[in-house]
């Protein structure tokens, strides 16, 4: 198939995103860069080069940035979930996967005959049976319900772009506390985004405040080494919180009690009111 010589581009999307909205300016500048050279790679939306993964020093070579530049800013895409690493080390779009695999499947369907229901329905079907429209209405809302458990099927987990984030800010404090720690796997990045929707909808419990107990586990010099997972941050939550409770109201100057707090300020983060490492309001 040949190249396709431009992606979609939602302007809507781009502007009503939470997440990319919190990302500085910097960085989305850097976010376009890298899904122009993930659109230009074999594996669609994977920053790949001839099919390999580039390390950090090729990949800060064909940005054209300083690597203090690229680590800092990388990371803050990275933290709101708007880029991805996989198991080989290669950076990807997540939206741009799942454009790439719908369009595949629908061009594959058209090759079929359009419909992809029609197309796997029995070939010795008779093709002129007349349809009342009792019928043709029974028919459709099947053909609904098969298209909508042929997704489920396909959909393991389900969780919104607001639970990948604390999935991911899971993983980006975990390397924080252990350099040498492998990727999370997409599978298990998926799972834990699935856990947090569990415990919002299920456990009744806000987002921030997961985020805010989360966070207290991975700064606590016992926790730390024993939430590695958020099913395990799940099961021992009504113990973490009563812990971290005391921390979560209060209003601290900036970098009291918490040492990201000061760093967070120098690093000319883009909310200036908050810290991401506590979640606390920060007041000059």
């Amino acid at each position: 198939m040949a190249k396709l010589p431009a992606f979609q581009f939602y302007p809507a999307d781009w502007l009503n995103d939470i997440a990319l909205r919190a990302c500085s300016f910097t960085a989305k500048g850097l976010l376009i860069d890298m899904m122009c050279l993930m659109h230009q790679s074999e594996e669609y939306g994977f920053l790949l080069i001839n099919g390999r993964v580039l390390d950090d020093k090729e990949l800060i070579k064909v940005l054209h940035l300083s690597a203090k530049s690229f680590f800092k800013y990388s990371k803050e895409l990275l933290f709101y979930g708007r880029i991805e690493r996989d198991n080989r080390g290669a950076y990807f779009c997540r939206r741009m996967v799942k454009d790439e695999a719908l369009r595949t499947k629908r061009r594959e369907a058209g090759k079929l005959g359009g419909n992809p229901v029609l197309v796997n329905q029995d070939v010795n079907q008779a093709p002129n049976q007349k349809s009342t429209p009792s019928s043709s209405s029974s028919s459709s809302s099947s053909s609904s319900k098969d298209l909508e458990d042929t997704q489920t099927k396909k959909t393991k987990y389900v969780f919104s772009d607001d639970d990948m984030q604390v999935a991911l800010s899971l993983e980006y404090q975990m390397k924080q506390n252990n350099p040498a720690m492998k990727p999370i796997t997409k599978s298990n990045l998926d799972s834990w985004a699935n856990e947090v929707r569990l415990m919002e909808k299920r456990d009744k419990i806000p987002l921030t405040v997961i985020q805010q107990v989360l966070n207290w586990s991975q700064r606590d010099s016992f926790w730390k080494n024993n939430i590695l997972s958020i099913g395990t941050f799940r099961k021992q939550f009504n113990k973490l919180s009563s812990k971290a409770k005391p921390v979560l109201p209060k209003k601290y100057k900036v970098g009291d009690e918490c040492p990201e707090c000061l760093k967070y300020q120098k690093e000319e983060s883009i909310n200036k009111n908050e810290c991401w490492n506590c979640g606390r309001i920060l007041n000059d």
